[in-house]
This record gives structure tokens, C-alpha cells and sequence, in this order.
């Protein structure tokens, strides 16, 4: 019975201290900062546009998506180079909303 309690309670640690690590490791990600040099600059821009194009480049997949669609592609190039020229664009996940669960969605009942 002992045995069973110990196992349960570092089984319990465990998934606690990976849940954990990978909530900081999301928070930590820069999106636009392709290169991972604590920057978003033409540097960022040249280097996504080469892993776009099959050049043998390394770049942090998930902060090159910067418009979170789960794609690296052209629609995250174009995107990030509207955010390095100053547009009003968003590359950052934007806050959840939680007044506004439908996201001002009508709902019409029958």
C-alpha cells in the first residue's frame, strides 16, 4: 500500500513538472523571431525566407509561424515583413477573450 501512495505521488510530481516546463516553454516563444536572437529584424525575414525556399537553414518552426495557422509558408513571410515595415499587423497570439466566449458571433434560436 506504501509502495502504491510513493508511486502515485512522483507519478503526480512528474506530470506536474512537465505540465509545467511546457507552459514555460510556450510563454517563452518570440513570435517573428525566427532566428532565435532575441530579435524581430530583416535577419528574421531573410532567414524564414530561406527556409521557404529548401535552403538547408535552422529556424524555430513555431515562432516562424507567425500567424498561427500551424504552417510556415508565403501568408507568414508576408506577414512578418508587414510587421518589420511598421503595418498594424498582429504576430503575437492574441488573449482569449473570456467575456465574449463567441466571439461576437450571432446566435439565433429557433
Amino acid at each position: 500500500m506504501k509502495k502504491t501512495l510513493i508511486v502515485l505521488a512522483a507519478l503526480c510530481l512528474l506530470i506536474t513538472a512537465v505540465m509545467g516546463a511546457m507552459a514555460v516553454s510556450a510563454a517563452s516563444v518570440v513570435y517573428g523571431d525566427v532566428n532565435d536572437d532575441g530579435k524581430i529584424n530583416n535577419k528574421d525575414y531573410g532567414r524564414l525566407q530561406q527556409y521557404i525556399n529548401d535552403w538547408e537553414v535552422t529556424i524555430n518552426e513555431v515562432a516562424a509561424d507567425v500567424n498561427q495557422d500551424g504552417k510556415v509558408n508565403n501568408k507568414d513571410l508576408g506577414r512578418l515583413q508587414q510587421y518589420i515595415n511598421g503595418w498594424d499587423v498582429t504576430i503575437q497570439p492574441e488573449e482569449p477573450d473570456d467575456d465574449n466566449i463567441y466571439n461576437d458571433t450571432e446566435l439565433e434560436w429557433d
